[in-house]
């Protein structure tokens, strides 16, 4: 039987533990026995399909520091980040339940003498959800619980990265008491993945790669089924003359740095003004070398690891190859001394141009890399020059230009002056090569269901 072995990037690789890969034949078995509870779990009441949210929540809150230590063991997130990671879940999650009956309910649409037209939101069957392994707990929300709450069954595989999160969230699953066949995970790599997707399914939900999401619709259309995909970033950072220079300074490395830059909608490509070039550039120097980077189980530390060894190299070869074509290092630069595991040194890149890997590619790691603007034209235009459409930041003093830039910017969510929009009421998502539907809020129940009109006599 093969299995998968977890390590802590952290801690040189030590072995966390291991879990068997699933086979296809307990992947088909799988998705029968989600089809088979499909009908009863879908027409159980909204209310009833909620109690069993509440439970895994009840559940979660009990485990709370076991999971937080895991997932900051298994992918090396910082331990405060992955405390915050797990509350998040348990608030996002308790939004769902006190909030999907209202979204899901029929809307009536017209009402005359003669009937009643009304709007459903009816689920489409069977979901396969695939998930990152960046958030683990939060991915695992957004592409199983709101799909549960919607009236959809699930297989569920997640990340082979983080495969002893996936049994934690299994067992916090059983002891919710679902349904048999209403929730199933099945663990592996991408094979397993390729597999669950090729079964009768009506619906895939991933958030992963653009590279995987690509093959993901193209199986989805050979099917003709709907997706949700929430996939790469390589979102632009605009910030005009007149802000304020220390704060927005302080911002932009929390908006590029957070979780070691492991995060799809991270600020990813930092745009300044010529006028304020050199002094917000020794600002965010001062704010990257400040960073308190180390170990991801002390409390304090803000940048740690990366998930595993394989992320190490590609990361490094982007910088290398743009340093070869010009870009100067003005921190950081390469694997860090002294530090056994996945541990890159946080990274501030100037003298960047456009074709240079570290601007033209998603680095999704802990670099920063830096082009000027003239005026506002040319940083709309460096902003949307790119694949990549899932979120943009802006930072300036005037609130007018803030709001016509974002305008500008073609992607899925905008932040202007640091309010940020994450929240669980928000929806999330992207354009472009970063993905199609939405999750989270109102939009990320209703992504997961299709509208049926029914009309009746009054």
């Amino acid at each position: 039987m093969a299995t998968l072995v977890s390590t802590n990037p952290a801690k040189n690789y030590e072995k966390l533990g291991e879990v068997e890969v699933s086979t296809e034949q307990e992947i088909q078995e799988a998705v029968k026995n989600a089809r088979k509870a499909n009908q009863s779990w879908a027409t159980l009441p909204v209310s009833e399909r909620l109690a069993y949210l509440q439970r895994f929540v009840d559940a979660l809150k009990s485990r709370a520091d076991e999971a937080a230590k895991l997932i900051s063991q298994e992918m090396g997130k910082p331990i405060s980040d992955a405390k915050g990671e797990v509350q998040t879940a348990i608030d996002d999650t308790t939004w769902i339940i006190e909030n999907a009956e209202s979204v899901l309910n029929p809307v009536t649409i017209r009402e005359d003498e003669n009937g009643v037209i009304e709007q459903h939101n009816e689920p489409y069957g069977v979901s396969a959800a695939i998930a990152a392994w960046n958030f683990p707990l939060t991915n695992f929300k957004e592409c199983v619980l709101q799909d549960l709450a919607a009236g959809n069954t699930v297989v569920f595989k997640h990340s082979e990265e983080n495969p002893l999160v996936g049994k934690l969230i299994d067992e916090l699953m059983q002891t919710a008491e679902f349904p048999e066949g209403v929730f199933t995970q099945v663990y592996g790599a991408g094979e397993v993945g390729d597999i669950l997707t090729d079964q009768d399914v009506d619906f895939i939900s991933f958030i992963g790669s653009s590279k995987v999401g690509r093959t993901l619709y193209k199986k989805a259309a050979e099917k003709f089924i709907n997706v949700r995909l929430e996939m790469g970033g390589s979102s632009p950072g605009i910030v005009f003359e007149d802000v304020d220079i220390e704060t927005t300074a302080r911002q932009v490395v929390s908006d590029r740095f957070f979780n070691t830059g492991q995060v799809c909608d991270a600020m990813k490509r930092l745009l300044v003004q010529e006028s304020i070039y050199d002094e917000f550039i020794s600002a965010v120097q001062k704010e990257v070398e400040s960073l308190n980077f180390g170990s991801p189980d002390k409390e304090d530390v803000s940048v740690s690891c990366l998930v595993a060894e394989r992320q190490v190299q590609p990361i490094l070869d982007q910088i290398n190859k743009s340093v070869e074509q010009g870009a100067e290092i003005l921190v950081g630069g390469k694997k860090a001394k002294n530090m056994d595991g996945a541990y890159i040194e946080p990274t501030l890149i100037t003298n960047v141009t456009e074709n240079m890997p570290v601007w033209a590619e998603e680095v999704f790691g802990p670099v920063l890399p830096v082009m000027t603007f003239k005026d506002e034209a040319e940083a709309i235009k460096l902003a949307n020059n790119t694949q990549y459409g899932l979120s943009g930041y802006v930072h300036t003093a005037d609130k007018e230009r803030a709001v016509r830039v974002a305008k500008e910017i073609k992607a899925g969510q905008i932040a202007t002056n640091g309010v940020h929009n994450y929240y669980p009421e928000v929806c999330f998502g992207g354009y472009k090569a970063s993905g199609i539907g939405r999750t989270c809020g109102p939009a990320g129940l209703l992504t997961g269901t299709q509208i049926k009109i029914i009309t009746r006599l009054k």
